[in-house]
């Protein structure tokens, strides 16, 4: 064995042993000890078996990736290219039979898909739903879950029978309200959960509706407002039109220039502006006029005037991103420097405190006083650095890695080409997808194992539209340890990967095609 090996094999005992421990010390303290076996999945040699917390394999590697075993005494693995289930002895309790499959949710069910089919499977791997659809998401409150068949979309329920039958060219999941954006011959309306149009398809675009009932509409290329029945509450006579936000306001563009409406469609906020942005909770909204940027409050005053050349909303520590001079910093609600513009770039503040930060091009990070916390020294970092997991994914000498907060490697720098979906999942998973079509990967847990991948539509609404839209999915982790080298080429507007020879493993060549459709089929997803 070799010494590298062996001091890997050292540090999993030694973290199993604290493992144990911990779950001794909860039997001390009367609580009861969980049935689900003491097994830790752990990789050696780009395989992943099982260890005892005595270090004993239960479960010899052969496994391309390994999941926790669960309460009920399951695990996920991936063998030879498919998932299946086995048991804390290694035998299979579902076979190796699905090419993808996606988290459990609420109703017990989980997506899997199987020789180009999707359907649904219990947590014992069993088909609940026969995999006889083009695809299907997940299930919304009202028991319902959208499925495509034959090219056309319609929604099922929880036994896999049509409830409203593949008609629809696209449709959108069921929101507050118990409608559901539909579209047929290019235009979009609502039906309700009897598949009726509730509202005809009569409509451009048209997004969700807001608090007061109203949704921003278009209809011959200009924005008004409906309500639940469809009726033109304002007009379409805008040429776009925001969400309305907490305050009643909603921004809207006429003749070139922006202001804010109420719901009745009389101006609050006169259009003089060159842009705005939706009023945030501390009920100021970013604007720009002349070229400058400043905040405004409900009445249109400015509260602190536009002096700066870009700025963003105020963070929970009462600072907001803002350019001047051609350089980045922070300023407080008083439109003051508290950290003056010397960065060639910054992001927002996280929760715990520190900012991202650029200088001679190099990242870091700052407090709220502008001091180095961690020295700029990476070359670059992900867009969401400590998030749930409270790590910060960063790229040294070409490869990329996790740190913590104290700015210690956390996971080393080992992984290629990697632009990362960091943090987004409160369950501490690393999530990567491929570009544009949101199709996941694969995931990563706080060690930098990988484990079965978990429901991306579970992730997603934690992320701001503009990021999802701008950079879509994320880009596949490999490791040169018994995984593969990945390089990239476009195609159909999306991401494929391809091994060290070239070949494209991913997506697989018969489903090339279908996923093209949906990546397209993607690029119209609902704008929060």
């Amino acid at each position: 064995m070799s010494n590298q090996l062996s001091r890997d094999l050292f540090r999993i005992l030694i973290f199993i042993a604290l493992c144990s421990a911990a779950l001794g010390l909860f039997c001390l303290l009367g609580r009861e000890k969980p049935a689900k076996p003491a097994l830790f999945p752990v990789r050696v040699g780009g395989l992943y078996g099982y260890l005892t917390s005595e270090g004993n394999w239960a479960v010899t590697p052969r496994f391309e990736a390994a999941n926790p075993f669960a309460d009920d005494g399951g695990a996920w693995v991936r063998y030879q290219g498919k998932y299946g289930r086995i048991s804390a002895k290694g035998e299979w309790l579902a076979q190796p039979i699905f090419d993808k499959i996606r988290a459990l949710t609420a109703n017990g069910l989980a997506r899997a898909e199987s020789n180009g089919k999707w359907g649904f499977i219990n947590a014992k791997g069993e088909w609940a739903i026969q995999p006889d659809f083009e695809y299907v998401w997940v299930f919304a409150a009202n028991g319902l879950a959208m499925a495509k068949g034959n090219g056309k979309w319609g929604f099922i329920n929880a036994q896999g029978e049509w409830v409203i039958q593949p008609d629809f060219d696209e449709v959108m999941d069921f929101a507050v309200g118990g409608l559901a954006q539909a579209k047929n011959n290019g235009k979009w309306g609502f039906v309700n959960a009897q598949g009726e149009w509730v509202i005809r398809p009569n409509l451009d675009h048209v997004w969700r509706f807001a608090a007061n009932g109203l949704a921003e509409a278009e209809s011959n290329g200009e924005w008004g407002f409906i309500n639940v029945q469809g009726e033109w509450v304002i007009p379409p006579i805008f040429e776009y039109a925001w969400h309305f936000t907490a305050n009643g306001l909603a921004g809207v563009k006429s003749n070139g220039k922006w202001g804010f409406i109420n719901a009745q469609g009389e101006w609050i906020i006169q259009p003089n502006l060159d842009h705005v942005w939706r009023f945030a909770a501390d009920g100021l909204a970013a604007a720009r006029s002349k070229g400058k940027c400043g905040f405004i409050n409900a009445e249109g005053e400015w509260v602190i005037p536009p002096n700066f050349d870009e700025a963003w909303d105020f963070a929970a520590n009462g600072l907001a991103v803002a350019k001047g001079n051609g350089k980045w910093g922070f300023i407080n609600v008083q439109g003051e420097w508290v950290i003056p513009p010397s960065f060639e770039e910054v992001r927002d503040f996280t929760a715990n405190g520190l900012a991202v930060a650029k200088s001679n091009g190099k990242w870091g990070f700052i407090n709220a006083q502008g001091e180095w916390i961690i020295q700029p020294g990476f070359d670059d970092i992900d867009d969401y650095a400590f998030g749930a997991n409270g790590l910060a994914g960063l790229k040294s000498n070409e490869k990329w890695g996790f740190i913590n907060p104290q700015g210690e490697w956390f996971i080393q720098p080992e992984f290629y080409d990697v632009d990362v979906l960091a943090n987004a999942d409160a369950n501490g998973l690393v999530c990567i997808m491929a570009l544009y079509s949101g199709e996941l990967l694969d995931c990563i847990d706080a060690k930098g194992d990988f484990v079965v991948p978990i429901d991306y539509e579970l992730v997603k609404d934690n992320l701001p539209a503009q990021r999802w839209e701008s950079f879509g999915g994320r880009r596949i982790l490999k490791t040169e340890q018994g995984i593969a080298v990945m390089s990239f080429d476009s195609v159909c507007d999306m991401e494929v990967a391809k091994n060290s020879r070239g070949e494209i493993i991913w997506p697989e060549k018969d489903s090339v095609a279908k996923i093209c459709e949906e990546a397209k089929k993607g690029q119209t997803g609902e704008r929060k």
